[in-house]
């Protein structure tokens, strides 16, 4: 059951200012449930000061973990290729010479016909797996951290916040 509240909602004006230099008093009084709600949220801190970017993620990371959601071309800058750059790379993996990519990519213009080739002419799933994860993380900066995953449960469970 939803609990509607009877207190009028802060204006974008009042919430600006409370997240940037925390709730006053008249604050405290008038967005009583508010102020609560961005607590729960780790926006505030228990006294409404207002937590860093930092601290936030830490706090909601230790009260209910996290999941991130990114899109394409968050990963470019760590040398993760982009779809065009990988399905090239399994496309010479596989045994396409590089002269004739452009006619392969010309005659089967969308990556999952691409990938489709490049299995078969890797002849099996497992090392159209193997092929990808190279293709993503030979170029990568951080590829030792990477290798180290996935960690097993046990390790995962001793990790600190």
């Amino acid at each position: 059951m939803r609990h509607r509240s009877k207190e009028p909602p802060p204006t974008q004006a009042d919430i600006d200012r409370i997240l940037r230099e925390g709730a006053t008093a008249d604050d405290r009084v008038r967005f009583h449930q508010f102020l609560r709600r961005m607590q729960k949220a780790f926006f505030l801190d228990a006294g409404n000061k207002p937590h860093c970017a930092q601290v936030r993620l830490i706090e909601q990371y230790g009260n209910d973990g996290l999941v991130l959601f990114l899109g394409a071309g968050v990963s470019k800058g760590s040398g993760i290729p982009n779809w065009p750059d990988l399905t090239d790379a399994l496309l010479l993996k596989s045994g396409v010479a590089c002269d004739d990519l452009a006619a392969v990519k010309k005659a089967l213009p969308f990556h999952i016909t691409q990938f489709e080739l490049a299995g078969r002419r890797l002849g099996n799933y497992r090392k159209l797996v193997e092929a990808i994860y190279e293709g993503l993380y030979e170029r990568m900066e951080c590829k030792s951290l990477v290798q180290e995953i996935p960690v097993p449960y046990e390790k995962q469970n001793v990790w600190p916040k």
